[in-house]
């Protein structure tokens, strides 16, 4: 069985109303993620952790759009680290986890497929891009170094694991305090390896009002009106 995780129980911040629910040409964000991993045909079943006052509104948006696949609403922890930990518990059972960003409302199914799909080989794995412009290190006003682009990537979601290995991982940073900036970072905390795979550009992170012009644009790349 493999299960899609999907994380949405921040507070939306920086984007000053809740953005799961923000429409982009007229579909909720977050029910553009369920859509995508509704139609990945590896995936079985999908975990929804998000705040429990979002459960009812949610659940009505999943029958309106006619979202095929099981659906596990499950509460989120005062961290995204604890709210992955939150769904993976929910997942016992799973062979192999795609652990996604909420607010990811373009990745496609195909990606998601492909992913699971060397994840049963690999163990873990992700997606990533490359990086057009230049990056450099700085102390305050001055410029340190200028960093090799061809050794950096952006990483993106779904990171997708055997789910034993990436669950061992969660619980020993958990015991040992260990807090990661992602998934993949608590993987090679515990000593393992992660795979990079090639990410899609159209992937993005709704995190600001700045990324809704993008994300039209997407969509009209993509064929929406």
């Amino acid at each position: 069985m493999n299960t899609a995780i999907i994380v949405a129980g921040g507070n939306s911040t920086r984007f000053g109303q809740d953005k799961q629910f923000f429409e982009i040409k007229k579909i909720p964000v977050l029910i553009r993620t369920l859509l995508a991993f509704d139609c990945a045909s590896l995936i079985d079943n999908i975990v929804v952790v998000t705040k429990e006052e979002n459960f009812s509104s949610l659940g009505e948006l999943i029958s309106e759009y006619e979202i095929k696949k099981p659906v596990k609403m499950v509460t989120g922890g005062d961290t995204r680290q604890r709210s992955v930990m939150n769904g993976l518990m929910a997942s016992e059972g799973s062979t192999i986890v795609a652990i996604h960003d909420g607010a990811r409302p373009f990745v496609s199914a195909s990606d998601i497929d492909a992913l699971v799909d060397k994840a049963g080989e690999c163990g873990a794995i992700a997606p990533a891009v490359t990086i057009p412009d230049t990056v450099i290190e700085v102390s305050g006003d001055r410029l340190l170094t200028v960093a090799d682009r061809d050794k950096l990537r952006l990483i993106q979601t779904p990171q997708v694991f055997d789910y034993e290995k990436i669950f061992s991982a969660h619980k020993k940073a958990e015991e040992d305090g260990f807090v990661g900036t992602d998934d993949c970072s608590l993987i090679k905390y515990l000593g393992g390896e992660v795979v990079i795979a090639e990410g899609n550009p159209h992937n993005i992170k709704i995190t600001s009002f700045e990324d809704v012009e993008r994300a039209e644009f997407i969509c009209e790349r993509l064929g929406e009106i």
